[in-house]
């Protein structure tokens, strides 16, 4: 059964499935922290695999606030609180994704009976693990203590479409750590920080910010001698790093130098060590992928294609089909810039079936890199089918940039066709 406690005024769901490891909640239990009560009022944990929720059921009373809080381990989730009649009242998913935690601040308006649900982003693996801790916050939390929950919830809230825009979502961030490193909450702070510098590096591309907020999660999880936030931290340090590093090699306009790299490979290769230690062999993998793009802005191509391939292989047998995605994308890539578009199309049709069928950015554009591959060999078909389902997202998200790219591939393969008409 999965582990629940709880106090008298919960009540809870339970299921068969098998408790989680000491050696693992070991490594997901950070430790308290002043700005929550000492106790939880409800505690979950457990193994989650495929895509079915975890749910946990409480009583909440008109006024009364809560602070949820998700540990997760080698997988992403995103949190919902839905109320008796199945409507969503709130919904968070931080950009830190599976390396950071979940926060969700709710206030209750009415007496009632909810229900949170841990909803893994894509099919869990089977080394999935989770912790979730449910607070109902004390009358006399500070009030500034309830802003920086509420600013850590706005954050997870503004990764769902059109929510709010990305420097609102950075200025969350900001505003949390702050808040948490003015009342001396080291491990809030550096949750705040990881999420600010995975914001900054996935979806802004704001290299020196993310760097900045790495380097001072990095800090603060090691003094909390936290080593999976250190290695989270490490990663995406690692990869804004590279970028720097990539950048300034185009502006020299001359080949990488070996030596160009050398810091981001070494804070990749710090990830990846402690990952390992701390037996997490599929963000060790995934860290892998980021470190491979070094041999491919060496024009190493060969090397890239090898280590990409290991560890989609590794990713494949540790059952983490999502997180392949980054493996085969980039796998993919190299193959078409090499000439290889039947490899590359082949990549690219099991990239797209191992993502989630949802209108998402990533999903839209290797809809639109494989119908271009698609083209090339031959394959109308398939390439119009995917330009009109990465239209048809372009126009969800409203994404002009995508609309566009995907009316110019529908008239290139129209062109190819004959339908000059079209």
């Amino acid at each position: 059964m999965v582990k629940i406690t709880h106090s008298r005024f919960a009540t809870w769901l339970e299921w068969s499935v098998p408790l989680i490891s000491a050696a693992i909640l070991t490594a997901c239990q950070r430790g308290p922290t002043s700005a929550l009560p000492s106790k939880p009022l409800v505690v979950q944990e457990g193994s989650i695999a495929g895509t079915t929720s975890r749910d946990i059921v409480f009583d909440a009373r008109a006024g009364q606030q809560f602070v949820a809080r998700v540990e997760q381990f080698e997988f992403d989730a995103r949190l919902e609180l839905v109320d008796a009649a199945g409507r969503v009242l709130e919904s968070v998913a931080s950009p830190a994704r599976g390396a950071g935690r979940e926060y969700m601040y709710w206030k209750s308006v009415i007496d009632q009976r909810v229900k949170l649900r841990v909803v893994p982003v894509n099919a869990a693996p089977p080394s999935a693990r989770f912790r979730t801790d449910v607070f109902m916050l004390e009358n006399s939390t500070p009030r500034e203590s309830i802003t920086a929950f509420q600013a850590m919830t706005l954050g997870g809230k503004a990764r769902r479409v059109g929510e709010t825009t990305f420097e609102n979502t950075a200025s969350a961030y900001r505003i949390a750590e702050a808040i948490w490193t003015r009342q001396g909450e080291t491990r809030l702070a550096a949750d705040a920080a990881l999420a600010a510098a995975m914001l900054a590096n996935w979806d802004a591309e704001d290299w020196k910010a993310s760097i900045a907020a790495a380097n001072r999660a990095a800090a603060q999880y090691g003094a909390l001698h936290d080593a999976l936030g250190l290695a989270a931290a490490l990663s995406v340090l690692g990869s804004s790093q590279l970028e720097v590093a990539r950048a300034g090699s185009q502006q020299q306009q001359d080949k990488p130098a070996p030596d160009r790299f050398a810091a981001a490979a070494d804070t990749l290769r710090r990830a990846i060590n402690i990952y390992e230690s701390k037996h997490a062999p599929i963000w060790a993998a995934q860290t892998q992928i980021v470190l491979a793009a070094i041999d491919y802005y060496h024009d190493d191509f060969d090397a890239a294609i090898a280590a990409y391939q290991q560890a989609d292989q590794r990713l494949h047998l540790l059952g983490a089909m999502g997180e392949r995605v980054a493996a085969l994308n980039s796998l993919a890539a190299i193959k078409y810039d090499r000439g290889d578009y039947i490899g590359s199309a082949s990549d690219y049709a099991q990239l797209i079936e191992a993502t989630v069928l949802q209108p998402t950015h990533d999903r839209a554009t290797a809809l639109q890199n494989g119908a271009a591959a698609n083209a090339i060999v031959g394959n109308a078909e398939r390439a119009l089918d995917w330009y009109l389902e990465s239209l048809e997202i372009a126009t969800k998200l409203n994404d002009k940039n995508l609309y566009s790219r995907a009316l110019t591939g529908l008239g290139v393969v129209h062109a190819q066709l004959g339908q000059l008409e079209l």
